[in-house]
């Protein structure tokens, strides 16, 4: 199920609150064997704040906030740390795409000669 949301109604308090929820409990928690990635994708929504949301994640003290500032700290401080690890991960992803490419065109190709050959059959 998917919910329509107008985008006219998210004021910057209610995006500060999504990202604060992602990185507490969502991308940030399950940032296990992926730090390096977790951490680009959520520096890059919070670089996508207003300035007032940024203050206000910088500045807030209540707890979600402190938590989503330590963790998006750790998972900076990690990636500093282990800029090899998080590249290995990148590239294992690059080496799952090109495996499903194979697989896909091997499928292809045996569904095309199922049909050639089943049509030749036909014929004769």
């Amino acid at each position: 199920m998917q919910l329509y949301v107008d985008l006219q109604t998210i004021d910057y308090i209610n995006e500060l609150n999504i990202l604060v929820d992602d990185i507490n409990n969502g991308l940030g928690l399950s940032a296990s064997g992926r730090c390096g990635d977790a951490y680009g994708a959520l520096i890059g929504a919070y670089n996508g704040l207003n300035a007032s949301s940024k203050t206000t994640f910088d500045t807030n003290t209540d707890l979600a906030y402190v938590a989503a500032r330590e963790r998006l700290a750790y998972l900076e401080i990690w990636t500093t740390l282990n800029p090899e690890v998080a590249a290995q991960g990148r590239e294992l992803n690059n080496n799952n795409k090109i495996f499903v490419i194979i697989i896909s065109a091997m499928s292809i190709a045996v569904l095309g000669a199922y049909y050639y050959l089943n049509k030749r059959r036909r014929l004769q």
